[in-house]
């Protein structure tokens, strides 16, 4: 009873989880190995690379800014900046010895036992994040910065920033927030109001005794000025700074050049989901990618390759945060896996954008000449190349690869400095590596894991039948789920766990090669007599044999299931299996609460008939997921 109960649980626990179950992502951050010297991985690992020297070009800025000498105002919220000039990044930990932390867009609190902040996601941009300062002392910053991990070449920096307490700001007399201050002077008058905020100016032209007086607004084309008019120190967006003064951004010219847009879509007609343009403009190329309709697009990207497919492609990612930062990064992909950012950065220009619940449009430019030895040349006489475009949420990894969301090509390789029509076609949804992995999970739990199960808690009345039937099915799906995993590691290139299908389908893995080693210690862990030929003896401990043999299997039986529903998800735009998978779910899950109630020492040819019934229904649809896995 005990045995079907639980797996009547599982199979009903499949059902629901599968209801509510979502697409996340997706990196974890930092470990806390790295929080003693700041090395990832902990200290003396390679897994992420090698320490540079210097700090990279990385640099924590604070807003308002530090006084001179790096002095802070006691008791203060500063938004601070983990910048960059050179190198991207895709991860990164921060870690002072006082004050406190509030995290900001793509980063969580840190694992480390003092105030501490890392990733929570695969980075493309600038970190900010809120820094509040203690009331007295210094504070030490440690800051690791971690280059797009690839395993032993990688790269990371560990820096430190030291500050100092500046002025007691705990007595200001007045609300230095209504006449647009910071509120504490960080000259040398303390309990004073401070120098204005940022897209303010001071009204006499310098500070009044006691900076008593309101700061004015900038002009609009000024995120921060020194007086009245265009003597801007910094530019707003959709401006460019031409000495003191901000000019709007020119227009970039498309004529030069042409478009790609969504597979089956007449621009001419009607407006396309997606659109993909580029124009030659004296030494540089424009491109522009709008997005229509996507409300979850927080990144798109348009590649160029030597063949309609993403290995080998010089990739432009343009990421729009929740801030509407816009942050465009020159990447290579040598497989079908998230594309890792070059090391020079140089070349692009031009970057502005905007994304909302029904627009997400970018503009950059970048230079004719190849920037690094992977890039495209878009100079005269240059290869054609298969123009990809795909855009997505999150993370510039996870793209649908089917439906509104997928991926198009090129229908034949273009001449980026012409302007002929161009038209598109589907890529290849599925990779083939992709597809095995698949096809061979759904075999193995979606039909042998479940129907090993089923065998065991009805038909124990054919003995020994059962139990070889059992062991020989649930060896098989072990064998299956190694041969599953290898194939997609060998396909993707890297074991990445970056999404919750990813992560869990690790975990099963795991609890198959715990449970195979389980059955090889049975009778050592029931402590049986191997001199013993009493087939009813199991050993005095069987009991605890059994618990973990039948825990192990729940776990390994739900979390196969969830993986699979995930990985269908992940990969199936169009959510032609989605609704097979549903069948499936609901059928085992009936099969497993009917066989609490059959009982197959007195009625044998019912339990028969209904494990057979279940396996021929849910190998059916096994068998259809596989096709249409196939098929993608």
């Amino acid at each position: 009873m005990m045995s079907s109960l639980c797996w009547a649980v599982c199979a009903v626990a499949v059902a629901v989880v599968i209801a509510v179950v979502e697409v996340d992502a997706y990196s974890s951050g930092a470990g806390s190995g790295a929080c003693s010297e700041g090395v990832p991985g902990g200290t003396g690992s390679t897994t992420h690379g090698s320490l540079q020297s210097g700090d990279g070009g990385f640099s924590l800025v604070f807003s308002p800014a530090l006084a001179s000498g790096n002095e802070f105002v006691p008791s203060t919220t500063y938004d601070v900046t983990l910048m960059r000039t050179t190198n991207t990044y895709g991860g990164f930990l921060v870690l002072a010895d006082g004050g406190s932390f509030t995290p900001g867009t793509n980063n969580k609190n840190g694992p480390c036992g003092q105030p501490s902040l890392t990733h929570s996601q695969f980075l493309s941009m600038d970190v900010s994040f809120q820094w509040t300062s203690p009331a007295s002392g210094s504070v030490m910053f440690r800051t690791t910065t971690l280059v797009n991990r690839e395993g032993i070449s990688g790269k990371y920096w560990i820096f430190n920033t030291e500050l100092t307490s500046g002025l007691d700001c705990s007595s200001v007399p007045q609300d230095c927030a209504s006449i647009n201050r910071i509120a504490c002077d960080q000259g040398n008058t303390t309990n004073t109001c401070g120098v204005c905020n940022d897209g303010y100016f001071e009204s006499s032209g310098e500070n009044v005794p006691k900076n008593t007086d309101s700061c004015q607004v900038c002009n609009e084309t000024c995120s921060r000025c020194v007086d009245a008019t265009n003597a801007c120190i910094e530019c707003a967006s959709g401006y460019t700074k031409e000495g003191l003064v901000c000019l709007p951004n020119a227009a970039k010219n498309f004529t030069l050049g042409s478009k790609l847009v969504t597979v089956g879509c007449d621009p001419d007609v009607e407006p396309c989901d997606v659109v993909a343009e580029w124009g030659r403009e004296g030494l540089i190329m424009n491109f522009r990618i709008t997005v229509l309709n996507s409300p979850s697009t927080e990144w798109a990207a348009i590649g160029f390759s030597s063949s309609p497919s993403m290995p080998n492609s010089d990739i432009l990612t343009a990421f729009i945060n929740d801030n509407g930062q816009v942050d465009v990064v020159n990447r290579w992909a040598s497989s079908r896996s998230r594309p890792v950012a070059d090391s020079d950065q140089s070349g692009i220009s031009g970057v502005e954008g905007m994304r909302n619940s029904s627009h997400f449009v970018v503009e950059f430019s970048r230079t004719l000449s190849p920037i690094n030895s992977n890039d495209a040349s878009f100079l005269p006489g240059a290869d054609s190349l298969y123009v990809i475009v795909a855009h997505g949420p999150n993370d510039v990894s996870i793209h649908a690869v089917a439906g509104s969301n997928a991926p198009f090509v090129s229908s034949s390789a273009v001449d980026l400095r012409a302007s002929a029509a161009v038209s598109s076609s589907e890529t290849n949804k599925v990779r083939l590596g992709t597809s095995i992995h698949g096809i061979i999970m759904v075999s193995a739990w979606l039909l042998f894991a479940p129907s090993a199960t089923l065998i065991a808690h009805t038909l124990r009345f054919y003995v020994p039948l059962w139990f070889k039937l059992h062991r020989n099915l649930q060896t098989f799906v072990v064998l299956l789920t190694l041969g599953g995993f290898a194939t997609i590691v060998q396909d993707v290139g890297e074991l990445e766990l970056d999404s919750n299908h990813a992560t869990i389908g690790f975990v099963v893995v795991i609890l198959c090669i715990i449970q195979a080693i389980l059955g090889f210690a049975r009778n050592f862990i029931s402590k049986k007599d191997s001199n013993s030929t009493d087939p009813t003896d199991h050993g005095p401990r069987r009991w605890l044999f059994n618990y973990l043999h039948w825990v192990l299997g729940a776990l390994s039986l739900v979390g196969g299931a969830v993986a699979v529903a995930l990985g269908i998800q992940l990969y199936d735009g169009d959510s032609r299996t989605f609704p097979v998978f549903i069948a499936w779910a609901a059928v085992e899950a009936v099969a497993a609460i009917l066989s609490l109630f059959v009982n197959g020492e007195e009625r044998p040819r019912l339990a028969t008939i209904l494990v057979v019934a279940a396996i021929l229904f849910t190998g059916a649809c096994s068998v259809l997921i596989a096709v249409l896995i196939a098929f993608s």
